[in-house]
Formats: C-alpha cells, sequence, structure tokens
C-alpha cells in the first residue's frame, strides 16, 4: 500500500512539473496560448484544457484581424480564424480607439544653414494647452533632402498609434537615419513600411532597429513576421522583435 502510494505522489509530482515551465502568452476566441520557456515552443488548448495544436515555433495575432499567424515546428506559415480553422489569409477588423486623447506634429523647418525639427504637442483635451518647440538642428552640409519614414516633412500622430520619428537623410549617394543624437549610414533604404525601415549596407539586407544588416534576401514582413535568406543560404523567418525561427 504504502509502495503504492509513493508511486501515485511521484507521478502526480511529475504531472505537475511538466507544466511548471508553461507561460501563458495570449487568449485568442475559447483558447489560450502558452509557452514552454524551456524547449521555446508553443501550444495551444481548447476550453477543456487539451492540447489541440504543440510543438509551433511561433504564434501571434495577426495585426489586428480575429485571427492568428502560426509557424509550425517545419516552418510552415499558417493563419487560423477563431475557431482554429485554417485560412489562407487573414481580414483585418474595424479597431475601435479612444477619441479623447492628445495629438503630436513634427515638422521639418528650413532655415539659411539648418533643418529644424519642430515638435507640437496638443494636450487640449487635458486642458494642458498647445506646446510647440524646436527639438533638433540638423545641419544642412551634404543634405539633398531630408524627410521622415513616411517620405513627407510632415508626421501626425496620437497616443493611440505612435508613428516612427526618425528622419531620413538622403546625401546622394547615401542615407542616413537619424533617431536622437545617433546617426547610422547605409547604401539604400526602402520605406515601403515605416514601421519596419529595410535597409541595405554592402549587398546585405536588414530591418532598421529590429535586425543586423546580415540577409541575402530578405521579404516584407506579413503581419510579425518576415522570411528572409542569408548569405550562407540558410532560410527562415524573423520576427518584428528580431528573433529568428
Amino acid at each position: 500500500m504504502t509502495k503504492t502510494l509513493v508511486t501515485l505522489i511521484f507521478f502526480g509530482m511529475s504531472i505537475l512539473s511538466f507544466g511548471q515551465n508553461d507561460e501563458l502568452v495570449l487568449t485568442f476566441n475559447k483558447y489560450t496560448v502558452l509557452k514552454d520557456t524551456v524547449r521555446n515552443t508553443f501550444k495551444i488548448k481548447d476550453p477543456n484544457n487539451n492540447i489541440v495544436k504543440k510543438d509551433l515555433k511561433y504564434v501571434n495575432y495577426a495585426g489586428y484581424s480575429n485571427s492568428l499567424q502560426i509557424l509550425d515546428k517545419n516552418n510552415n506559415l499558417a493563419y487560423y480564424n477563431k475557431n482554429l480553422k485554417q485560412i489562407e489569409y487573414p481580414e483585418n477588423e474595424i479597431i475601435e480607439v479612444c477619441g479623447t486623447v492628445a495629438y503630436f506634429e513634427m515638422k521639418i523647418i528650413e532655415s539659411d544653414e539648418n533643418y529644424l525639427i519642430e515638435f507640437t504637442e496638443d494636450k487640449t483635451v487635458y486642458s494642458e494647452g498647445v506646446k510647440k518647440i524646436i527639438i533638433d538642428s540638423i545641419p544642412k552640409t551634404n543634405i539633398k533632402d531630408i524627410y521622415f519614414a513616411n517620405s513627407k516633412k510632415e508626421i501626425n500622430y496620437d497616443e493611440n498609434f505612435d508613428f516612427p520619428t526618425y528622419v531620413i537623410l538622403d546625401l546622394g549617394n547615401s542615407f542616413g537615419i537619424k533617431q536622437n543624437e545617433s546617426i547610422e549610414y547605409y547604401d539604400s533604404i526602402d520605406l515601403k513600411n515605416p514601421f519596419a525601415i529595410k535597409v541595405k549596407r554592402q549587398n546585405l539586407f536588414g530591418y532598421y532597429g529590429i535586425t543586423e544588416i546580415k540577409f541575402k534576401n530578405l521579404n516584407e514582413f506579413k503581419f510579425n513576421l518576415a522570411e528572409f535568406e542569408t548569405e550562407f543560404g540558410d532560410k527562415g523567418f524573423v520576427d518584428n522583435k528580431g528573433n529568428e525561427y
């Protein structure tokens, strides 16, 4: 009897320890997504706590759609709807946001010798009024053109949605991206996606602030993931935080 009891206790402890590495990542409709922090894999459970998908490399919401973006253990990319049925591609949904927010504007103003970056903060909704200040001054030397990540000399955003505030310097044969006091230089840049600026240096690609510049081929992001090939022929995906799969 004692031996049987010890065996049952040991078995119960083994089951308990098996789940100790699981971390809740997100809830999706009636499903939960868990990450095994030791194996670095994901699983999806239904409302009855049954595992319906496991050994996944990546799971996240597909943008603002009611869908999931998933990489399976073989690095196959797929999308699933709220009933966890595979779909060809997610459809974006209408997002409701709060309208009582502060608004911001950044503008490039030209003086005789410098480009000035003017920042406007409109907090009238909080009864704090409007503040306008010059936050940067950039010498015109060697600069052929200057703009923000939207390819314009002005950006507008609010507390609901931030917009990249990098300043792009067109130097003719190269480009600079200025963030605060730091400038990084590249052979070319691609501003199709202002939130993920593709940069090129010595025939290799990367995403500014996200990845190293080491890819022979680097596709555009599809929601959270971009497909790549390194100069050594390795293929995979990189997420919008720079993690590779």
